[in-house]
């Protein structure tokens, strides 16, 4: 079966399945959406590498129009976040759209006014339009016959279908096909497979922003103010591996973190430090709280505190966007500094979790992070290592004139040994020749 008329079954079969009100994985239509589409779009994709094609009809109820996409991995693998090309159904079942469009969830759970809401999501829609413009779209619009839309898409939404109002508004490039008048199949698998190379070079080019960098640029965070509300660290369950995968592979959503994430989590941290200090008596040490980072200090840790009974604690801040952090990046100075006898036992990760979201965002309390290391309740591991390129003596870099020298006296060691061979293969010539003499 062809795109082609994949797209007019599931038109037809659409509302008899979207009365069902629940998913019902053994309907045609649930077949059609989940299963033939996305491997028909296997089957045409001209480079399949790194992507991952996934049609759905909703999750427990059904969604009020289907969706197909195809993902790169590298970006994303779920329509909530990352940017991905899409096949939309309106929910008329007039108009079906591919789209290179974009997740919205950290926006819809940032902007809780619609309003504000979708300005944003155009306000990040358009930049991103903006840093490929001059490199991508001549191309793009030339392999398209330059019926691409840069503006939202019209999915026949109401104020009722939260959902598909934001799939309109996160358009960055679309086409709009008529299901009535659908064109030629090789003009469809055409447009598809140039939506895939536009993807696979904003994926592939090193300017381009990630959706985080994207939302980030939008969201302005809150003053903060009142009391973040603190939890000591549990860690997490235990994740099954799955057969098959591979910890390079799976997924994490590491604290990886902008100037802005950043700041904002720091700047909480502050904040709930010196109002701690306050309420347990110890105003005179406030002004002793120190910001390292801030200063260009880099001890191993971003601020430098004290605990209620008046004790220095050392305090590293990981901070995010999202309402989770599974996993940090450490670097080599910062876990010497948690490893290192003198501070291990005050050593403190601050995990600050929708540092943009709110005014008080949520503190999660981790002490000792070496203590759960070697009780193995966490691990480690190495992500990076940096290899150099530089000849090592004892452990250390060697100069040019250092290894110079070195190979001068190693060839004089060479030449003094094969002075003395020499020496003792003429004595051995001398003494063979004697005995020789002597037995005739």
């Amino acid at each position: 079966m062809n795109i082609r008329n994949l797209i007019s079954e599931i038109a037809q079969e659409w509302p008899d399945y979207k009365a069902l009100v629940k998913v019902e994985q053994a309907k045609r239509a649930y077949d059609l959406v989940v299963n033939k589409f996305p491997e028909q779009l296997a089957s045409i994709a001209e480079n399949k590498d790194y992507l991952l094609f996934r049609g759905s009809t909703g999750q427990g109820n059904i969604t009020a129009a289907p969706w197909i996409a195809t993902f790169d991995k590298r970006i994303t693998d779920v329509a909530t976040s990352g940017y991905y090309v899409v096949y939309l159904f309106s929910i008329d079942l007039k108009r079906l759209y591919l789209e290179f469009g974009f997740g919205t969830t950290q926006f819809k759970n940032h902007f809780k006014k619609k309003t504000e809401r979708y300005k944003k999501i155009r306000t990040a829609a358009k930049e991103l339009q903006e840093r490929h413009e001059k490199k991508l779209l001549p191309i793009f619009k030339q392999a398209l016959h330059g019926y691409t839309s840069r503006e939202p898409i019209d999915l026949a939404a109401t104020s009722r279908d939260d959902l598909h109002e934001a799939y309109e508004q996160s358009s960055i490039y679309s086409v709009e096909y008529l299901i009535s008048s659908l064109p030629a199949e090789n003009q469809l698998v055409n447009d598809y497979n140039a939506f895939l190379n536009l993807y696979r070079e904003i994926v592939l080019d090193s300017s381009s922003p990630s959706m985080e960098e994207l939302f980030e640029n939008e969201a302005d965070p809150f003053k903060t103010k009142g009391r973040s509300p603190i939890t000591v660290f549990i860690p997490l369950p235990a994740k099954k591996k799955k057969r098959g995968s591979s910890s390079a592979s799976s997924k994490r959503r590491y604290s990886k973190e902008s100037l802005k994430v950043g700041d904002a989590g720091e700047t909480a941290v502050l904040k709930y430090e010196k109002d701690k200090l306050g309420e347990a008596g110890l105003n005179h040490l406030v002004e002793q709280v120190v910001h390292e980072s801030a200063v260009g200090n880099t001890p191993g840790w971003d601020i430098t505190s004290f605990d209620e009974n008046g004790e220095k604690i050392f305090i590293e801040v990981r901070s995010t966007t999202g309402k989770t952090i599974t996993s940090v990046d450490i670097t080599d100075n910062e876990w010497k500094a948690a490893s290192n006898p003198t501070y291990r036992e005050n050593y403190y990760l601050y995990l600050v979790t929708e540092a943009l979201a709110t005014t008080s965002p949520p503190i999660q309390v981790l002490k000792n992070p070496r203590e759960y290391v070697d009780k193995d309740k966490l691990g480690i591991r190495p992500v990076v290592h940096e290899l150099s390129f530089h000849l090592k003596k004892n452990g250390k870099n060697r100069t040019l004139s250092e290894i110079q020298d070195a190979f001068i006296k190693n060839l004089e060691k060479d030449v003094g040994r094969l002075e003395v061979k020499i020496e003792e293969l003429e004595k051995s010539k001398e003494e063979s020749t004697k005995r020789f003499n002597s037995q005739k």
